[in-house]
């Protein structure tokens, strides 16, 4: 990487964190220079306008969750444990989560409004490739006679990605992590109902 790719970089990771905490209104280019310590015309010579330095750090933001989350999955073996990675992991790294200022999926998600399709484009991309994640184990773990197949399954990735966001949304508002655990605990034990 070069000098000018790392200080894009790095603008980015600032600024993935500024928006992450502060939301896209509630974040100013102003924020950014302060946060970064560079000037306005540094950044405006990476970016063209706040909306392009705002999908680069959702983007970012989104590898990172993505990173985070399946690093507790990628060395299990059977599809019921990757499916309890995943459920262990949003508890397990809440604190990470909680302290970037949320899980950047529902914090984007609140935040940027219809006007903003590309934001919006980013994330339904995300959650589809999440649900993708989940169901393709489970069929694995179907077809592998590790799951067996039952009326939970069906609606499995989404009922599990809305409990987890609803957890982390909860435990952030309440200041109370309960509620993912809670919600972790949950999803295992309907994953263990599961199994073969």
């Amino acid at each position: 990487m070069d000098k000018a790719e790392r200080t894009k970089q790095y603008i980015i990771e600032t600024a993935a964190s500024i928006f992450n905490k502060n939301g896209y209104d509630g974040t100013s280019f102003s924020d950014i220079v302060k946060g970064t310590g560079l000037s306005k015309g540094a950044i405006y010579g990476h970016f063209e306008n706040k909306d392009e330095l705002a999908f680069a750090a959702l983007e970012h933001n989104l590898k990172l969750a993505s990173k985070i989350i399946f690093s507790n999955v990628k060395d299990r073996k059977s599809s019921s444990e990757k499916l309890i990675g995943f459920a262990q992991s949003y508890s397990l790294f809440f604190e990470i989560i909680n302290n970037a200022g949320g899980c950047p999926v529902i914090n984007a998600a609140v935040d940027y409004d219809e006007g903003i399709s590309l934001f919006r484009k980013s994330i339904v991309k995300f959650v589809t490739m999440w649900q993708n994640s989940i169901t393709k184990i489970i069929d694995e773990g179907i077809k592998k006679g590790e799951l067996r197949l039952c009326d939970e399954l069906t609606a499995f990735s989404s009922i599990f990605i809305s409990l987890v966001e609803g957890a982390i949304m909860l435990s952030k508002v309440m200041n109370d992590r309960k509620y993912i655990d809670d919600a972790s605990k949950y999803l295992v034990s309907m994953i263990e109902k599961m199994k073969a």
